[in-house]
């Protein structure tokens, strides 16, 4: 028997044990998927555990968010009263004058 340095779990096991070829090769036909687990415990052997993909995006809790020294204030009391600005901002000539967008 050969060894081979690829790690392999069970569900690949399985579908490598049930080609064709291989099932000529080891005479048993078709082998069960809780066999190949069971054997493969029994055996220590596992496949490579994957990592999860990275969570970019961590919320500090609300206890540990800074207090707004600011007042900011982001809703409007009338139309027209609350204006936002920064380095991203756009303006685009409408009909009435000019419209100015944050992006």
């Amino acid at each position: 028997m050969r060894r081979t340095t690829a790690r392999v779990g069970a569900r690949k096991m399985h579908a490598m044990l049930n080609r064709p070829e291989e099932s000529e090769r080891h005479g048993l036909g078709h082998v069960a998927r809780c066999t190949v687990e069971r054997l493969m415990r029994a055996m220590g052997l596992h496949g490579i555990r994957r990592a999860k993909s990275p969570r970019t995006t961590r919320s500090a809790p609300k206890e540990q968010c800074p207090a707004d020294l600011v007042k900011r204030h982001f809703s409007a009391f009338r139309p027209n009263e609350l204006w936002a600005c920064g380095h991203h901002l756009r303006t685009h000539p409408v009909r009435l004058g000019v419209c100015g967008l944050c992006h």
